[in-house]
């Protein structure tokens, strides 16, 4: 009888104890489930914020290190951009034009012009970035690469939540990723691309302020840049930033015999 009872007491141990591991699973499940929602939530809001543009012209101030000018950033949806420095009285002394297939940079004090492909650009970005990519990251948005932000894409992204901020994980290839960090309403607060986990380049969104669409636009954005392939690191600000959407932009690529054409690095050894 004692044998019995004791295998009475070890059966009763191990029903407690399993119930009680049951109700801890499910207290923990309860919570997961939850954040998953609230993601899910706050994806829809993210989602919400994305432009429906054919064109975007955007009029700000941009300053690097003790420069500072008045810009005009113009662009056709993921096949043109084109970023003028105006800092006197709206004259013209600095351009970067970017199509699909090249990249044309003209410095007027210095009467100097550097085309190059597209290529020759995009082996310093992680595999897959372009021009619209760089558009949304101008207009401050998340995004997939060569893909449509929709509902169903929630998965392709590695999330992580603290209390105040939700961060979107894009892994791009075996070495580099984008890091999109969100505040709770879906407002994209930072844009980060990591190259072998260390960050290259680094967008802050500081302030907000509604567009045409009743969306919330980067007024204000803070730029850090480190890619050891250029041997420099930037820092710049680009405040007063607002937005026209679906405003005429015709594509200007056209280079005056004037300017003497020499490489990029050439062209941009002149100011870094």
């Amino acid at each position: 009888m004692k044998i019995r009872y004791k295998h009475i007491y070890i059966l009763l141990l191990l029903i407690v104890f399993l119930v009680s591991s049951c109700r801890t699973t499910d207290e923990i499940s309860i919570p997961e489930q939850e954040t998953k929602k609230s993601e899910l939530l706050i994806f829809e809001k993210i989602i919400e914020q994305q432009p429906q543009f054919s064109t975007a012209t955007t009029k700000c101030n941009v300053a690097i290190d003790k420069l500072s000018s008045k810009a005009q950033i113009k662009m056709i949806n993921g096949e043109y951009i084109q970023i003028s420095l105006t800092p006197l009285l709206g004259i013209e002394v600095f351009r970067i034009t970017m199509t699909q297939d090249s990249i044309y940079v003209i410095d007027k004090i210095n009467s100097q012009v550097a085309e190059e492909p597209l290529a020759s650009v995009k082996k310093y970005l992680p595999q897959g970035v372009g021009i619209k990519e760089l558009q949304k990251i101008i207009l401050g948005v998340p995004f997939l690469v060569a893909d449509t932000l929709t509902k169903n894409k929630y998965k392709k992204f590695e999330w992580n939540r603290t209390p105040e901020t939700v961060q979107m994980q894009s892994v791009l290839d075996k070495s580099a990723s984008i890091i999109f960090s969100n505040n709770l309403e879906g407002v994209l607060q930072s844009t980060t691309i990591e190259y072998n986990a260390k960050p290259i380049v680094e967008f802050q969104y500081t302030s907000h302020k509604p567009d045409a669409q009743a969306k919330l636009r980067p007024s204000q954005i803070k730029v850090w840049s480190n890619i050891p392939q250029l041997g420099m690191s930037i820092s710049a600000t680009i405040s007063g930033m607002s937005v026209e959407w679906n405003k005429r932009v015709v594509k200007d690529t056209k280079i005056s015999s004037r300017y003497k054409r020499v490489s990029l690095s050439q062209l941009l050894g002149n100011y870094f």
